[in-house]
């Protein structure tokens, strides 16, 4: 099984993962999952 290629995400997708992991009271894992992200 191959590794994914190491993305880079532009400030404005982080700033919506932010905001997103900081509403609604969801865990780290529900968000990262939802954006297709590592959770750390």
């Amino acid at each position: 099984m191959g590794e994914r290629p190491r993305r880079n995400h532009s400030g404005l997708f982080k700033a919506k993962v932010a905001m997103d992991a900081l509403r609604d009271g969801q865990t780290i894992a529900e968000v990262a999952q939802r954006h297709d992200v590592h959770p750390n």
